[in-house]
């Protein structure tokens, strides 16, 4: 579902893909999750063992909207579940933008390509009546 995502070549190194949706539509209030598989130049999931994972949302000017948790499921090759452990509430409705890094074992750093987080208006308010 989505885009494949690819993440930067450096040298001598094969490049690695992530599956990303280039852009994800979000409601205020809603949990963000997502999971991403990265993936070498024949679509084979590559093990992240030793690898640090981060993710951050900023806006348009780079001013930080939120730091996401990354978390490799055990058993899962190549996949990282990406996570807001709060709530969007309070994030203002507009465009936004994430990826994912990858810090290998050796120090090699690499990116997914950056795909857009629109937060929308949410309609339904939970718990209310009017």
């Amino acid at each position: 579902v989505g885009d494949r995502g690819r993440l930067e070549r450096h040298r001598n190194r094969p490049a690695i893909r992530a599956i990303l949706m280039s852009q994800l539509l979000l409601k205020q209030g809603v949990s963000f999750q997502i999971s991403c598989v990265f993936r070498d130049a024949r679509g084979v999931p590559v093990s992240l063992t030793g690898c640090a994972i981060e993710a951050q949302i900023r806006d348009s000017q780079a001013n930080l909207l939120a730091t996401l948790n990354c978390v490799q499921p055990v058993g899962v090759p190549g996949c990282v579940n990406v996570f807001f452990n709060g709530s969007t509430q309070g994030w203002e409705p507009g465009r936004y933008f994430c990826d994912v890094v990858i810090v290998r074992a050796d120090g090699v750093i690499q990116a997914s390509d950056t795909f857009g987080v629109i937060v929308c208006p949410s309609i339904t308010r939970l718990g209310s009546t009017s």
